[in-house]
């Protein structure tokens, strides 16, 4: 729908109103409804364009860091931003600003430029080169020196002002956006800290697993999905955690539903996985964990979330040799020896394997075990192992 010159707001009715406020408060979960609530904020106020933005002022200049559009301001995004995108608008520039306060304030553009000031008629050119009339912002102050901003343009063929009922309208909207914004953007940034956390545990090469006190599944990093997918002794059953024998997966039951009613500080508990011998065997350790927000994702009615690290005691880490120089200050080739005593190789035969005399890994050995600060091989190699390199890649 395209704004025309006829008077007055669209009389929305209560019905309506609360459709476009159910709308609303649905966009923080499901940004794709901000276009939804924008259109009809557009219908209802004869309005080309409705937009939401953040701004901040940073060195002189305002600059907008989160922007939602109505449909038609989305179809028309790469105009509008070429001609009134944060680095040409020259409302972002404009010497006037705003008064301050938490309620709604109106702002116009002959409340931010004089008549006949340069920057006002580069911005009425700009405005028609993006096809854009009459504006009008309704906004207010956010914690941190922040604006919420609802901005409103006319088409470029209309040339009626927002009346006071238009601009009523948007005042008694603005307290439901700013709510609906501030969730937005707490969900957001959220989930930028989980997609960022979910990363690091990715990075690790220790498996771990976060399940409720039925076994269900609520995280899993990369190792532990790898390490179900290969082994035989743990497997998915949908979304639970079971172990392949009658009698371990009968033990790990019962194990995880008392470490779920553990305190968070606890002790916690261990358990070994298959019997068929030790290349087969898979190390537990089971902790409770003191999370909130991992307890409303479970779906048991009681117990705590439960950590589970899961350890294959066949495949030691290989701690390497780059990382080892970095984190004692070593040699290439001190490095390089260091790596292979953790391997289970001796001196002889890390000689043998690099084609050099025993006598100078000896005195390589000497000097690895200088800088880590230990006298005997068996300190060098349990050092090197408790380092946080081991730690990240046990």
């Amino acid at each position: 729908m395209r704004a025309d010159d006829s008077g007055g707001a669209h009389a929305m009715t209560a019905p309506q109103m609360n459709q476009v406020l159910l709308d609303l408060y649905s966009c923080p979960t499901m940004r794709e409804r901000w276009p939804v609530v924008l259109d009809e904020i557009r219908e209802a106020l004869h309005a080309r364009s409705a937009v939401v933005q953040l701004l901040v002022r940073d060195e002189g200049q305002v600059r907008s860091y989160w922007t939602v559009r109505d449909s038609e301001s989305e179809a028309d995004r790469e105009i509008h931003d070429r001609y009134l995108g944060d680095a040409v608008n020259p409302r972002m520039r404009a010497r006037r600003s705003p008064g301050p306060g938490l309620g709604p304030v109106v702002i116009r553009d002959r409340d931010l430029f004089d008549p006949d000031d340069s920057a006002y008629r580069e911005l009425q050119e700009r405005l028609s080169a993006a096809r854009l009339g009459t504006f009008m912002s309704v906004g207010s102050e956010l914690p941190g020196g922040e604006r919420l901003a609802l901005v409103l343009h006319r088409d470029v063929g209309c040339r009626r002002d927002f009346d006071a009922d238009e601009e009523g309208f948007a005042r008694r909207f603005l307290p439901h956006l700013r709510q609906a914004v501030n969730l937005s953007t707490q969900l957001a940034s959220a989930g930028e800290r989980a997609g960022e956390l979910a990363g690091a545990l990715d990075s690790l090469r220790a498996a771990l697993i976060v399940c409720d006190a039925d076994g269900r599944i609520c995280e899993a990093n990369r190792a532990a999905r790898e390490l179900l997918a290969r082994r035989r002794q743990v497997l998915l059953h949908g979304e639970r955690l079971l172990a392949a024998s009658a009698h371990d997966h009968a033990a790990l039951r019962r194990l995880v539903l008392e470490t779920a009613h553990d305190a968070p500080d606890g002790p916690a508990r261990f358990f070994v996985l298959g019997g068929d011998g030790a290349a087969q065997l898979l190390q537990v350790r089971l902790q409770a964990l003191h999370s909130p927000e991992l307890a409303a994702r479970t779906a048991a009615p009681t117990g705590r979330p439960v950590l589970l690290v899961l350890s294959d005691p066949s495949t030691a880490p290989v701690l390497p040799a780059e990382l080892l120089a970095l984190l004692f200050a070593l040699s290439p080739a001190e490095a390089q020896l260091a790596a292979a005593l953790c391997r289970g190789l001796s001196p002889g035969d890390h000689a043998a394997e690099r084609r050099v005399s025993v006598g100078t890994v000896r005195y390589q050995l000497k000097q690895v075990m200088a800088k880590v600060g230990v006298s005997r091989q068996s300190q060098l190699v349990q050092r090197l192992y408790s380092s946080v390199i081991a730690q990240a890649l046990a």
